[in-house]
């Protein structure tokens, strides 16, 4: 008995010396590889195992099986440490997961949690300004924060109209429709309808003195 105890820590030494983090214990592990069994399994066995695969996750499962993945645990499928409660037959102070659970390892190719609600390929919008000079029309472009739909402003008094258009990664396109300016023509006096007081009030005063 003794001496199988003694073999089984022979065969695990070289592999718990392994450089390795645990992250704790957890229900799921994304992208996991098919488990598999060692009879002497240990934290140091699995990640090295993983790492010389090119994972950057080790996950024990069960008590004495081994998956790797290049995924880190979701923060939602965290468990306390004490949900893994089976030791490894390799390493007896080593926990290996549990029923249904997993103890998660990094190995050297881990580079830091990739556990993220973000998307970094939404679609950017745009605000554009278009102002008139005496030049033509002047385009300024600014970025909005959150997703909207592209507003063009222009100024009314030269006869552009103001519509929306939609943007997509930073593409704008709109339409655009402008009327020339023009003034209305302003009324002018008509010469034949003009009264000339002078000659009527000489009419006027010469019949007044054939009377006298």
């Amino acid at each position: 008995m003794h001496l199988q105890l003694l073999a089984s820590l022979a065969l695990a030494l070289p592999f718990a010396t392994a450089s390795y983090d645990s992250l704790g214990c957890y229900s799921k592990v994304a992208g996991v590889t098919d488990l598999e069994q060692y009879t002497y399994q240990s934290h140091g066995y699995c990640v090295e195992k993983c790492a010389g695969d090119g994972y950057a996750i080790a996950a024990l499962k069960d008590g004495a099986t081994c998956g790797c993945s290049n995924s880190t645990p979701a923060s939602s499928a965290k468990l306390a440490d004490d949900q893994c409660d089976q030791y490894c037959p390799g390493y007896p102070s080593d926990k290996c997961g549990g029923v249904n659970v997993y103890t998660v390892l990094t190995t050297e190719f881990y580079k830091g949690s990739d556990d993220s609600d973000s998307d970094s390929d939404s679609d950017a919008t745009q605000t554009v300004s278009l102002h008139t000079t005496d030049g033509g029309i002047f385009v300024a472009a600014t970025p909005s924060p959150s997703p909207a739909a592209t507003t063009i402003q222009t100024a009314a008094s030269k006869g552009i109209t103001s519509l929306p258009s939609a943007s997509k990664s930073g593409v704008v396109s709109a339409a655009i429709t402008s009327a020339s300016s023009s003034s209305s023509p302003s009324a002018t006096p008509n010469a034949a309808d003009s009264l000339h007081v002078g000659p009527v009030a000489g009419i006027i005063i010469a019949g007044l003195g054939l009377l006298l």
